[in-house]
């Protein structure tokens, strides 16, 4: 049931049981009549009240339409720029933990022993223990 066939039950409705004076249902239907024509009018009115506008497609005032189109490329430009940030972030994490599994790799050699003695009896390498630590 479309639109125009409820408001048309809806009307015998209330006219079968509307039991008024013959004046006043005049009087009524009149005044209908009067606000139904005033609706027309504003409506014709509207319909053509953004046809002076060029290029705002109906969006209203040009500067809205120039927000409604800078705001969402901004939070676009955000997002995207968040999105980049987190991905060096965790880029960055990522080759922070290889880092510290090579330190402790090295670490648990030299402390386990894997690293035979003649290592630690090279000029070559305590010159480099010596370098590194300046």
């Amino acid at each position: 049931m479309n639109e125009e066939q409820l408001g048309f039950k809806i009307r015998q409705t209330l006219d079968s049981g509307l039991r008024v004076a013959p004046e006043i249902a005049a009087r009524l239907r009149v005044a209908r009549e009067r606000a139904l024509d005033r609706l027309q009018v504003t409506a014709s009115d509207l319909a053509m009240a953004h046809g002076g506008r060029a290029g705002t497609a109906g969006l209203g005032d040009p500067r809205e339409s120039w927000v409604r189109t800078f705001l969402p490329v901004a939070i676009l430009i955000a997002a995207l720029f968040g999105v980049h940030q987190w991905q060096e972030a965790r880029q960055r994490s990522l080759a922070a933990a290889q880092q510290t599994e090579e330190f402790v790799e090295v670490d648990s050699a030299v402390l386990t022993g894997d690293l035979p003695i003649k290592a630690y009896l090279d000029e070559d390498f305590q010159a480099w223990l010596k370098q590194a630590s300046e």
